[in-house]
């Protein structure tokens, strides 16, 4: 079961007031969405709860940079459900630094990889034991949404910029607009409280000026140097554990 996650500490610094209203927009609202469709790719190691039975059944958690995703799609693959439950709330401190959620951020972009594209990319397959069409999808969301386009994106910038040249700010300025407003819909629809909403444009922003190439530079990193092998999140000594 995963929980609805709030910030503890928003009103810190203007980065945890933007980690707010990502949390009210990722867990509160989008995990409501993955819950309808049965596709809950992952219970925040923050809050969560699962049957003891089940955890001994897949082996508890695994040495892993990402061991609650890996946690979850071990129960998944096995045939348990995943849920979520908007009434069980629980906070959690978040880094009050850009610096400190870059580092955060590093390390669980790089997750993506090591979970959903090296650990469990074969179930998509259907000639693979494992294959589930719900859990092929529970992949192919992941990659497509957060690996694929992110990847694509600057390449899609510079492709503008060749066909259509200076009027691809203007281009890009409108759909910044569009995406101020789907955020502003999203955080109606979230109840997020109206404390927040002066921030959601500067939230839009620095989603995609800061946090969208730190998750490019955490994917590539992953990717050709498999940086969370040598990630100080798991202690050295342990890192032979690893799968």
């Amino acid at each position: 079961m995963c929980c609805d996650l709030k910030v503890g500490n928003e009103s810190a610094s203007l980065t945890t007031r933007f980690q707010a209203i990502e949390y009210a927009i990722v867990i509160s609202m989008g995990r409501q969405v993955s819950d309808a469709l049965d596709l809950m790719p992952n219970v925040s190691g923050a809050c969560g709860a699962f049957r003891r039975s089940a955890l001994l059944q897949v082996g508890g958690l695994d040495m892993e940079v990402a061991e609650d995703a890996a946690l979850t799609m071990k129960l998944r693959q096995v045939g348990y459900k995943i849920r979520f439950a908007p009434g069980a709330v629980g906070k959690t401190k978040v880094p009050e630094t850009v610096t400190g959620l870059t580092l955060q951020r590093l390390r669980w972009d790089a997750g993506l990889i090591t979970i959903w594209c090296r650990r469990y990319i074969g179930n998509i397959s259907p000639l693979s034991p494992n294959f589930r069409l719900t859990e092929a999808l529970v992949i192919l969301d992941i990659i497509w949404f957060s690996i694929v386009l992110p990847l694509v994106f600057p390449i899609y910038c510079v492709w503008l910029w060749s066909q259509i040249g200076e009027f691809a700010f203007t281009l890009l300025g409108a759909i910044f607009l569009g995406l101020v407003a789907l955020d502003v819909l999203v955080c109606i629809l979230a109840r997020v409280p109206l404390r927040l909403f002066p921030y959601v444009p500067l939230y839009t922003l620095m989603q995609n000026l800061v946090m969208r190439p730190v998750r490019i530079a955490a994917l590539v990193g992953e990717l050709i140097f498999v940086y969370s092998r040598r990630d100080n999140f798991i202690p050295e000594q342990q890192r032979w554990r690893l799968p």
